[in-house]
């Protein structure tokens, strides 16, 4: 025969152990879910800081449009040619060496028209 007071006990640890594989479940799915979004925006800053130096020059500015193609200054081949407003067309070393120049004289301001 069945001893009542035991089953009782075995039923009860069964319901708690239970209860706590559930709530252990609940934590791990919460840390696991805390630790990929602390790692995703590790990523999102990595990226973020890789593109900046990608596309800022040494002051700030942003570098101007790139394609591939030949140097107008030193007529070499590059994967990365800027194509500069003016319809220059230059390569990163060239074009390290050329800005410092256009921001430092950046040529006469537009004339504003007054109103009459």
């Amino acid at each position: 025969m069945v001893d009542a007071a035991t089953l009782g006990r075995n039923v009860y640890l069964l319901i708690g152990g239970l209860i706590l594989l559930g709530v252990g479940l609940v934590l791990l799915v919460a840390f696991w879910t805390v630790l990929k979004a602390w790692l995703w925006r590790a990523r999102q800053r990595r990226s973020l800081r890789a593109w900046l130096e990608a596309t800022r020059r040494a002051d700030g500015g942003m570098y101007p449009p790139h394609a591939e193609g030949v140097c107008q200054e030193c007529r070499r081949g590059d994967r990365r040619i800027y194509h500069l407003p003016g319809g220059e067309q230059l390569c990163p070393a060239c074009y390290e060496r050329y800005w410092p120049r256009v921001e430092a004289n950046p040529g006469p301001e537009p004339a504003i028209p007054q109103p009459e």
